[in-house]
């Protein structure tokens, strides 16, 4: 595997990877196996993780599994497109946690663990992609959106049904209330204290598209929305597919001074550099 020179390692490590500032940023224990995909349909309150990320019971047990390049995007916070898909072997981090923790915490620590347990090393590439990107171009009807002054929740408000979507990068699920709509092939959903990267997140879920958030605010609102299939359409594919009614997600958000639009841009991409022998850190 490439390793990078070490001075050019060192200088990504204090530019790019959080560092830890007190004991609340680290698990007070972890462990490391290799991942049984026999458990992929397992409870999540039993001792075998889903696919993805948790709180256990007792809201003191932590549960992360997937390639060393997933974890280390979970820990960012990145979206399923900002990093390549690995065939690097898979991995079920179970942690237990001293206190309940708030999300960011929570990054922190799974960040650490893996920076000085199981030896990551990485740093993250401006690279061309096409998707929506949100950018504010009224600053006179953002105004107009309705601002929430909720407390964000602890990260074990997360750890419901609305999580188990499927990808452990799904992070609005304590923000978003969704149940179906009035006609068929709707899905109503209330988004409370969440923000433009979320919604991002939020939207790229439903829409099946890269969506970038390049507003630069990182303000609570709160916002509802319909996401719509053809039912039709779906029928013919055979499957579930991608909400089809974005037209009308562009228009909401027009109406508060913020644009998404198709385009190329740049974002950022994560690259793993280097990972410890398996011997290091694995039970």
């Amino acid at each position: 595997m490439f390793k990078p020179p070490l001075i050019v390692l060192a200088a990504i490590a204090m530019a790019a990877q959080p560092q830890a500032s007190g004991p609340e940023q680290r698990f007070e224990a972890a462990v490391v196996k290799h991942y049984d995909h026999r458990n992929d349909h397992a409870t999540p309150f039993g001792l075998a993780p889903l696919f993805g990320c948790y709180i256990g019971p007792g809201r003191l047990q932590y549960n992360c599994s997937g390639p060393v390049t997933k974890l280390m995007a979970e820990a960012l916070n990145l979206s399923d497109f900002q990093f390549a898909k690995s065939s690097l072997p898979e991995y079920v981090v179970t942690a237990k946690l001293s206190r309940p923790a708030t999300r960011q915490q929570l990054d922190d620590m799974l960040a650490n663990f893996l920076q000085e347990r199981m030896g990551v090393r990485y740093h993250l590439e401006r690279r061309p992609i096409e998707g929506e990107f949100l950018t504010v171009v009224s600053q006179e009807l953002l105004k107009k959106l309705p601002v929430s002054h909720d407390q964000v929740p602890l990260a074990d408000a997360w750890s419901g049904p609305a999580s188990m979507l499927g990808s452990p990068m799904v992070r609005f699920g304590q923000f978003v209330d969704s149940k179906a709509g009035p006609v068929k092939g709707e899905i109503q959903l209330t988004c409370t204290n969440i923000n433009f990267y979320l919604l991002a997140q939020l939207l790229h879920r439903y829409y099946e598209v890269p969506v970038i958030d390049e507003t630069g605010l990182t303000q609570r609102f709160d916002l509802a929305f319909a996401a719509r299939w053809d039912l039709e359409e779906l029928k013919e594919a055979g499957g579930m597919g991608p909400a089809g009614n974005l037209s009308e997600i562009r228009k909401l958000l027009s109406t508060y001074g913020v644009s998404l639009r198709l385009r190329k841009g740049v974002t950022d991409f994560l690259v793993i550099d280097q990972i410890a022998n398996e011997a290091k850190f694995l039970n």
